[in-house]
């Protein structure tokens, strides 16, 4: 009975530990082939998951040649729209160790080329996006309308905060495309990150856009960010 009851302990452990080695969840899309195909983490904005569509950020991609990852990072924390704050701050870091168990999990697909990840994050999403480049969990990173300061009120950033303390000279290249006239994130946010970011030792490429709000709703300017984020991309993709 010794022997049986610790067998049962033993399979109760293994399958405790495998549960919780299951990443946050996601959804995987294939373009045509058996792959490894290069892929993309898309990280959704603070509306949460429901705000990243396949017709317009997904098929894109698919297209283009490559897989991609949707991770629901806000769901295993209990962040909704209103709570979207705690993102930036109180589950910054559970966030990032989520997201860094995903890239884990992720490379074992043998449909996705572990050596060439990349993330784009959207709004909100720049900050997970941003962790994984700093991190070089992905071999580049792009925030499209990123949030540069999630703590409004128009003054200029300290070095010292997120998401500008995530980078150092060694991070991974990352490629930052905002509009002037974004009514969420100011341009004024944007550029001052950057200009701080610089001076760390880190060269960000950025691209502005005169118009194109937040989020990019006019198709020619989505367009125009989805074909310099793959130039971007291709740029940086090992072969």
């Amino acid at each position: 009975m010794k022997i049986i009851s610790k067998f049962l302990m033993l399979l109760l452990l293994f399958k405790f530990t495998a549960a919780n080695a299951e990443p946050i969840f996601h959804e995987r899309y294939y373009p045509p082939g058996d792959g490894p195909f290069p892929t993309i983490i898309l990280l959704h904005t603070s509306g949460g998951y429901k705000t990243i569509k396949r017709k317009r950020q997904v098929e894109p991609y698919l297209r283009l040649g490559y897989a991609v990852v949707t991770p629901d990072y806000y769901k295993k924390h209990g962040i909704s729209k209103r709570t979207r704050q705690s993102g930036f701050f109180e589950d910054r870091e559970a966030i990032d160790k989520d997201l860094s168990e995903l890239v884990s999990f992720i490379k074992k697909d043998p449909k996705i080329d572990g050596n060439n990840l990349f993330a784009i994050g959207y709004s909100a999403g720049s900050f997970p996006a941003i962790f994984l480049a700093s991190s070089n969990l992905v071999s580049a990173a792009s925030a499209h309308y990123g949030v540069w300061r999630p703590n409004f009120g128009r003054r200029e950033m300290d070095s010292d905060e997120y998401p500008v303390k995530y980078f150092t000279k060694s991070s991974a290249p990352f490629l930052a495309i905002h509009a002037k006239d974004d009514g969420t994130q100011d341009y004024f946010y944007a550029e001052n990150a950057w200009e701080r970011i610089r001076a760390i030792g880190f060269d960000i490429k950025t691209e502005t856009f005169e118009t194109g709000g937040h989020p990019f709703k006019d198709k020619t300017v989505l367009k125009r960010s989805i074909n310099i984020t793959h130039k971007f991309f291709l740029k940086n993709m090992k072969r």
